[in-house]
């Protein structure tokens, strides 16, 4: 894949707006933003790219295999979940200060 058009967002969304819904939550945007994706006025931002292609279950080079196995066994509100979930993780451990290292003499 070469780039995110907005063909290739509507041809994975479908016609179910809940799914457009869920990607703009995945995405952490407005649904307007998702819309504007969708009508070519707004192109993916390039932190974005990741987690669209993740939300799609779409594979880049540098997934590991068996999460992207275990990720296609998913459902679109199971994959939201986890992103969310995993979000949070990284917020967390991003927002502990950092402990001296200890002193080893």
């Amino acid at each position: 894949m070469d780039e995110i058009t907005p063909e290739w967002l509507k041809a994975r969304l479908g016609t179910d707006r809940g799914q457009k819904a869920a990607l703009a939550e995945a995405l952490g945007l407005s649904n307007d933003k998702v819309s504007k994706m969708l009508g070519g006025t707004r192109k993916p931002q390039a932190q974005e790219i990741p987690t669209i292609l993740a939300f799609f279950g779409e594979t880049t080079a540098t997934t590991d295999p068996e999460l992207q196995a275990v990720w296609q066994k998913l459902t679109p509100s199971e994959r939201l979940f986890l992103l969310n979930a995993a979000k949070a993780q990284i917020s967390a451990r991003e927002s502990q200060p950092l402990e001296p290292p200890e002193d080893s003499g």
